[in-house]
């Protein structure tokens, strides 16, 4: 989370809003109850299972993005850098 500064990061959103749908799902808030699902074993822990498994899926996706731009930042920086040099040498070392 953001260190004190009172800033919040969208992650930091993401995080709070999804915590915030959990607690509301388990009646935390005097408002809110408990729904009742109603579910049989075998259905309960296939849903349990494709839920598990979104939730893989989403964090090694949200893993290969950051990935991502991480590799696209640094060619920005070498693009930047080439651009600094070429201007360097044509405006003040190609005199």
């Amino acid at each position: 989370m953001a260190k004190d500064t009172g800033t919040k990061l969208p992650s930091d959103i993401n995080g709070l809003i999804a915590r915030n749908v959990l607690h509301e799902e388990l009646g935390y808030f005097p408002k809110s109850r408990i729904r009742q699902y109603r579910l049989d074993e075998a259905t309960r822990d296939r849903l349990l299972v494709h839920g598990r498994q979104d939730a893989a899926h989403a964090l090694l996706n949200s893993i290969t993005i950051l990935e991502e731009i991480s590799r696209l930042k640094r060619l920005l920086w070498i693009a930047l850098a080439l651009i600094a040099v070429v201007f360097l040498y044509l405006f003040v070392g190609g005199r």
